[in-house]
């Protein structure tokens, strides 16, 4: 019984590890996110509640001792879960995710260690500290967040000082303002109000010559809510435009030249409009779709992270039918 009682202790340890990567997402710092961890996290504390219970009932199956043993093994995994979910919220203030992450890390292995040891005061030891930790760390979440909160306050309120600036800034340019004056509000850093007073002001036809100009980026950009009602030659030349600035932000990334988010977006997102319509068009320009997936794949190298690639395969594969 007990070299079957120390495979499962050797699975609990295995059962560890596989939650240490998780865990140590906290070195970025990025849990809530969309991190896939948490479900990950919730199925390896459910499985090695499991096989802790049945290692140590294989040790000693008194009935005393079993009540002993699920208790305080419940009560570990529901406080090192919690632990684990403070450690991977990037709202939770620096330095407490490494420590919840290290505690619900070395605790089970204390417990494991009990196992191995037959020692009850090293189980009763993890199972408290793991208790006080976890209740006091959820507990004080408004405590540990509040630095999260008030980063986040102050750039709401910076944000809104500068839209209010901005509005103000294009509602001084004249009714007969040029186009590249008002092109300079429409960009992916403008509030959607700003941008959207500013779009109105100007024409789909002021912004067709300028798809092949200095400043196709910002015309195209501006074009993007507009392609699906264009007609079909247009989008050919919206097409033909986000292909070549797609290739030429490839080749100076290439070179070293690193985007910004908003230089990307600027070619992404028209190209994920016009990617959204079906049809014969999408199918000749599938070239100038490669084009962003690879400028987009070549920023990602270099860490600039915008929204992937999912959707151009998608995209692509339907074309290619």
């Amino acid at each position: 019984m007990r070299t079957l009682a120390l495979v499962f202790l050797a699975l609990a340890v295995l059962l560890t590890a596989g939650l240490i990567p998780m865990t140590y997402s906290i070195a970025a710092h990025n849990g809530r996110d969309g991190n896939p961890a948490g479900f990950g996290i919730l199925v390896l504390c459910l499985l090695r509640a499991a096989v802790l219970i049945t290692a140590l009932l294989l040790i000693n199956s008194r009935a005393i001792h079993a009540l002993f043993v699920i208790a305080g093994v419940v009560v570990l995994e529901t406080a090192c879960g919690a632990m684990l979910f403070l450690s991977i919220d990037k709202q939770v203030s620096l330095p407490w995710p490494h420590i919840f992450g290290i505690l619900a890390t070395a605790l089970p292995i204390c417990i494991i260690a009990s196992g191995f040891f037959s020692n009850r005061l090293l189980f009763t030891g993890a199972v408290g500290i793991a208790a006080a930790f976890g209740i006091s760390g959820v507990a004080a979440y408004d405590s540990l967040t509040v630095e999260w909160r008030n980063a986040r306050q102050t750039e709401q309120q910076t944000l809104e000082q500068t839209s209010a600036r901005r509005a103000a800034e294009l509602a001084k340019l004249p009714a007969g303002a040029k186009i590249e004056e008002l092109l300079q509000f429409t960009g992916p850093d403008e509030s959607g109000e700003v941008r959207q007073n500013a779009l109105a002001r100007i024409d789909t036809a002021q912004l067709l010559p300028m798809l092949d100009g200095p400043n196709s980026a910002d015309a195209l950009y501006a074009l993007q809510e507009r392609v699906a009602t264009l007609p079909a030659d247009v989008q050919e030349h919206c097409w033909t435009a986000a292909g070549r600035l797609a290739r030429e932000m490839s080749a100076r990334i290439a070179q070293g030249q690193v985007p910004t988010q908003a230089e990307l977006r600027k070619v992404y997102a028209p190209a994920k409009m016009l990617g959204g319509i079906p049809g014969s068009i999408r199918a000749r320009h599938q070239s100038d779709l490669t084009a962003v997936r690879d400028m987009i794949r070549a920023a990602e190298a270099k860490g600039v992270i915008y929204e992937g690639t999912a959707w151009l395969d998608s995209y692509l594969a339907e074309a290619a039918r």
